[in-house]
């Protein structure tokens, strides 16, 4: 007989997870995403400025300056860039770390079991391509960051597909998560092909003879968005499987307590 876990006033009614490793994986993303945010926002602070298209600015500007900027070895206004530079590629590799973490969260938060593999595995994938933007900052090394991109953001659309799809079939997933991973998956593929459209153009005027640097639009903005939408996602998720996971003592009771038998989570409900 289907019996759903019934929720309390903190956290969804979601399958349970006997998992012990669930909980740990939960707090270590909601750490790496806070300490990601905070490393972010020194970088942010000690950015001497310039952008592609603005180079004489002073400052970081907000929604004009993309993430790889602050790694940048040299700052677009020409001073050197080496306060902002370290907690930047810190701060960036964090980000997409938790991301890749939060990703083996899916079966907790979707019952599609089909839909969690998948998002699960592309999830991964993305991340573990995406970790390596830092390392290659696009003014020192323009080929491989544009070819780490070129290998995320597919992986990571993909892992967006089937998260959206899971949670609309997830009847015991919260609606609020269900609106922010479409949110995040729209800003998602419009920063992706708004970059892939400007890398694209510069190209062209690149192979024509011209030595401009074609202005990034709106790659900025776009990006910006969808990065704020990642790392508010990945603490919800976060937080939905902390909550969802027993205490590491209570599941080792219950795993002491009760035979070890299969459990098969399907549409919000656990066998009994």
């Amino acid at each position: 007989m289907a019996r759903h876990r019934k929720g309390n006033a903190h956290s969804p009614t979601l399958p349970r997870h006997r998992d012990r490793v669930t909980r740990i994986v939960a707090a270590s993303v909601i750490v790496a995403d806070v300490a990601a945010c905070i490393a972010i926002a020194i970088a942010m602070v000690l950015y001497p400025g310039g952008t592609g298209e603005h180079p004489h600015l002073v400052g970081h500007a907000f929604w004009e300056n993309v993430l790889c900027d602050l790694a940048q070895p040299i700052a677009f206004n020409g001073q050197p860039n080496d306060a902002a530079r370290p907690f930047a590629q810190f701060g960036t590799a964090l980000v997409f770390l938790a991301g890749g973490l939060t990703n083996l969260l899916a079966p907790v938060v979707i019952d599609d079991a089909r839909a969690a593999r998948l998002g699960r595995r592309f999830g991964v994938l993305g991340a573990l391509a995406a970790v390596f933007l830092p390392a290659f900052p696009s003014e020192l090394y323009p080929l491989m960051h544009s070819l780490v991109v070129l290998l995320a953001g597919p992986f990571t659309l993909t892992a967006c597909v089937f998260w959206v799809g899971g949670l609309r079939r997830s009847r015991s997933a919260p609606m609020h998560l269900r609106w922010l991973s479409m949110g995040l998956a729209a800003s998602t593929a419009l920063a992706f092909f708004a970059w892939v459209g400007w890398f694209a153009r510069m190209g062209i005027e690149r192979s024509a003879g011209s030595d401009t640097a074609f202005p990034a639009m709106f790659v900025a903005p776009l990006q910006r968005v969808a990065l704020i939408g990642f790392v508010i996602w990945i603490a919800e998720v976060g937080r939905i499987a902390f909550a969802v996971a027993p205490p590491l003592s209570q599941a080792a009771e219950v795993g002491e307590s009760q035979p070890a038998t299969r459990r098969r989570v399907g549409r919000g409900a656990t066998r009994a």
